[in-house]
């Protein structure tokens, strides 16, 4: 079994454009229609007549996300079908503002001395779409931990959330929207995905070390209900992928946080 992170190291990361090779390989020989380019930069993207329209090709020129947070000591793995797209994105991941520095040492899992392995999480990067995606999907949640655990500090609380919170993607690069179901019984990346999840997470969340939340394709990822360990999003769930205090979500994240879920909906 090839661990995940060994697997992204195949990957390239100099550009212009990222994609695993075996997935290249895999979506040229089944979906071919998904390669074509996307436009490789902020400029080229404005120009692009796709811009202003409604675009449902992968944008293999903005940076992966087969992962994201500390993999080797977060508590909490939240289960995603594949990142959004918005125009911000190219405008975030240009040089100069280090985003794309970011996601090359998540890749790679190099986390030493950051105050927010997570960055999604990270204040620095308040103005990208992942930053206000994620902190949007996880207010109340801060806010619980920041009244019961920080003495009302919403920044203490969002360090906290860096440090324990993981995220996996089934496929790993950006869309608009989602129209490639064909692909994710035979992607390599999504394979090594469900691999991951099944043969080294699931056992940990049995063993009831890790929560494992389920946000989306439930049938796909494979894994069973485990109260408070396992919890699969299905239906209305599913299709918001709430995260909010009082969801199922909610309640396991913050039992694996040392809050009491019940007692603190009492109090809220």
């Amino acid at each position: 079994m090839q661990n995940i992170v060994e697997f992204w190291k195949k990957m390239p990361t100099t550009g212009p454009t990222f994609i695993h090779p075996d997935d290249e390989a895999f979506i040229a020989q089944k979906e071919p229609r998904f390669l074509p380019r996307a436009p490789e930069d902020f400029e080229s993207f404005i120009r692009d007549p796709s811009f202003g329209k409604t675009d449902p090709r992968f944008h293999f020129s903005l940076f992966p996300s087969p992962y994201g947070g500390d993999l080797a000591r977060a508590k909490i793995f939240i289960l995603l079908l594949n990142p959004g797209f918005a125009p911000i994105d190219y405008w975030a991941e240009q040089p100069e503002f280090q985003l794309r520095e970011r996601q090359i040492r998540d890749l790679a899992q190099v986390h030493h001395g950051q105050t927010f392995p997570n960055y999604v999480f990270d204040p620095d990067f308040i103005w990208t779409g992942a930053f206000q995606w994620w902190e949007r999907k996880f207010r109340s949640i801060a806010q619980v931990l920041a009244k019961q655990k920080y003495d009302g500090s919403y920044l203490a609380a969002l360090q906290d959330l860096s440090r324990n919170v993981a995220s996996i993607e089934m496929i790993p690069y950006h869309s608009q929207s989602f129209g490639a179901g064909k692909l994710l019984d035979g992607l390599p990346s999504a394979i090594a995905a469900r691999d991951y999840i099944r043969n080294e997470l699931a056992p940990r969340a049995r063993n009831k070390e890790i929560a494992i939340v389920v946000t989306r394709r439930v049938r796909d990822w494979g894994l069973e209900d485990v109260e408070h360990y396992i919890v699969n999003y299905r239906n209305g769930l599913a299709r918001g992928a709430s995260l909010g205090s009082g969801t199922p979500g909610g309640k396991a994240i913050l039992k694996m946080l040392g809050v009491d879920p019940d007692e603190a909906q009492k109090r809220t």
